[in-house]
């Protein structure tokens, strides 16, 4: 999540002729941090963690809504990775642990 957030920031930040100050950076990266803790493996998080980070360094929040509509899409291919992803490492632990998986 945090690097499409960070996708996001940028084009916000290019969108509205922001000047990022190093503050600005340090700030993003906490928030997003923190943000990106809670929402794990929750589908259409990000919209609402891009709201606080924008909300955090200042950025207005009405943009949001120009990233809507792609973020659906995106957000469906992370929580499938995030399924494979869950699914794959059960498999080795329990591979690991003697037992057989069945197909």
């Amino acid at each position: 999540h945090k690097f499409i957030l960070s996708y996001l920031l940028f084009f916000r930040w290019a969108c509205y002729n922001i000047l990022i100050t190093p503050e600005m950076l340090i700030a993003i990266a906490i928030s997003s941090t923190l943000a990106s803790i809670g929402a794990a493996g929750v589908p259409g998080a990000g919209l609402i963690m891009l709201t606080t980070v924008l909300s955090s360094v200042g950025i207005p929040v009405e943009g949001v809504a120009l990233v809507a509509g792609i973020d659906v899409i995106l957000s469906g291919i992370r929580s499938c990775l995030n399924v494979v992803g869950d699914a794959a490492v059960c498999a080795v632990v329990a591979s690991s642990e003697g037992e057989e998986l069945k197909q």
